[in-house]
């Protein structure tokens, strides 16, 4: 299961991106939770229309646990409501480019979850910083061997941090701002997970407002479309994800015996016809309902005999721990929070499960085809890799190359057509568009769970590179 929705009680062990675990052992009904979490008023009815950055640290004189001459600026962006209200409040980092940051591409990253740390990513090897476990067992943060900056500026935003629950991440004109610069330069999005359903949606939501800068109130906004997005085994769509599941988790990578998947089978067709119903008539009560079909009866994480992330690993007799363990206390430590500027009595996150991650359950965020809000930008030009460790059992490659093929764009035919390419040492890339890498991708990588960050670091940084030099893989 994706989450097992019990709320009274909350959890111990979390993830960095989807969140699988259990939420409590009580059971609750749909109508005794929803008015305590519901969205309220529609955000999109009240746009932002103004931000204010608050830089908090400047490290020009060098980061901690970076090499040396490693620069970055962090702070909070402030955004303004078309209702004058000043009402969400971000954390970002920006680890500038080690080459050239002012002409160098610009990779705004955030956490999937929903609720997970931006900061996640980052710290995993993208940044100039990656978090290791040291010989005493503990945490640590040093220098990252195969950083992102080393061709890029990183931005991390973290949604996590001051923001209503019932919005989204809202990146747009966060780097305009301060740093006029990054507007020109080549910029694309970059997250994983439940990020296949974040990106989606913030896409749509810049390709709409750059269409609206006519509109009173727009006039001195920047509003940049990327040129491309570059996606980690995305949750993108309920509905493909729970189709493939059984041939992903019981026949690829069997996590789960023969009892269970028989069960999983006789599951299914109760399973899809309500997420078909939850399309059909999207409200939160048949969207939620969906969520809990769903993951009663197909998705039984809790039972399965490997880690739901990586196949790979075995789980020991008292079942697998999902717990981040030293790079949840590395990105606690005192010494991170000092560097930044985060107040000594601000608690950070790596999951917030009652602000973001439970409303976002509760009113069936999960229940919805994202994918398709990637079709209008993709028309005007907007480049989309995806690429997915196939150990992963959260979420399997089959999904995710399964709402690939539905997606209608200018891309689909050949994509559907396409012959797929062995990448030596790495798996295979199925592509379709223009150029050595394409401009719809797919890249299996074999030896990767779902934390590909973590397993081919440097396989990833080759990837991020080629893709934005547009450049072959291979």
């Amino acid at each position: 299961m994706i989450i097992i929705p019990r709320l009274t009680l909350l959890p111990t062990s979390v993830v960095a991106y989807l969140h699988v675990g259990l939420l409590s052992q009580a059971p609750f009904t749909f109508e005794q939770t929803h008015s305590k979490f519901q969205l309220g008023s529609d955000p999109a009815s009240q746009p932002n229309i103004h931000t204010r950055l608050e830089l908090t640290s400047n490290g020009s004189a060098g980061l901690y646990c970076g090499r040396p001459g490693d620069e970055f600026n962090a702070g909070y962006a402030h955004f303004t409501n078309s209702g004058g209200v000043e009402d969400k409040h971000m954390f970002w980092w920006l680890f500038k480019a080690r080459h050239d940051p002012e002409n160098a591409p610009l990779i705004v990253t955030f956490g999937g979850g929903p609720g997970a740390s931006g900061l996640l990513f980052p710290f995993s090897g993208a940044g100039p910083c990656v978090i290791q476990i040291d010989k005493q067992g503990r945490g640590e943060a040093v220098p990252s061997p195969h950083s992102w900056t080393d061709y890029a500026n990183v931005l991390a935003i973290d949604q996590a941090s001051r923001v209503s629950p019932s919005l989204r991440p809202t990146i747009e004109d966060v780097h305009s701002r301060e740093y006029p610069y990054l507007v020109q330069n080549q910029f694309m999005i970059s997250s994983g997970s439940y990020g296949g359903t974040f990106i989606p949606h913030v896409i749509n939501a810049i390709y709409n407002r750059n269409r609206d800068l006519d509109e009173p109130g727009w006039a001195s906004r920047t509003i940049k479309m990327p040129e491309s997005i570059m996606l980690a085994n995305g949750w993108s769509d309920a509905q493909t994800h729970f189709q493939w599941f059984h041939q992903s988790n019981c026949i690829d990578n069997p996590f789960f015996n023969a009892t269970i998947c028989n069960d999983i089978v006789k599951a299914l067709p109760g399973c899809l016809d309500a997420i078909q119903y939850a399309y059909e008539q999207s409200t939160p009560i048949n969207r939620y309902a969906a969520f809990e079909e769903c993951n009663e009866g197909v998705s039984p994480w809790d039972l399965a005999t490997r880690n739901a992330y990586d196949y790979r690993e075995e789980c020991p007799a008292g079942g697998c721990d999902l717990d981040l363990g030293p790079v949840e206390d590395v990105l606690n430590d005192s010494r991170i929070k000092t560097a930044v500027g985060v107040p000594q009595d601000r608690k950070f996150l790596i999951m917030a499960i009652d602000d973001i991650t439970t409303p976002f359950i509760i009113n069936g965020d999960f229940i919805q085809p994202a994918y398709l809000l990637l079709g209008p930008a993709i028309a005007d030009g907007l480049r989309v890799l995806l690429y997915n460790g196939m150990k992963d059992g959260v979420v399997p490659w089959r999904s995710n190359l399964a709402w690939m093929r539905l997606l209608k764009s200018q891309h689909q035919s050949a994509f559907r057509n396409a012959t797929e390419e062995e990448y030596p040492g790495v798996g295979t890339v199925l592509k379709a568009g223009a150029g050595p890498t394409g401009e719809f991708t797919l890249v299996k990588i074999a030896e990767a769970g779902h934390m590909v960050i973590r397993s081919q670091a440097e396989l990833l940084q080759h990837i991020m590179a080629r893709w934005l030099q547009k450049k072959p893989f291979y």
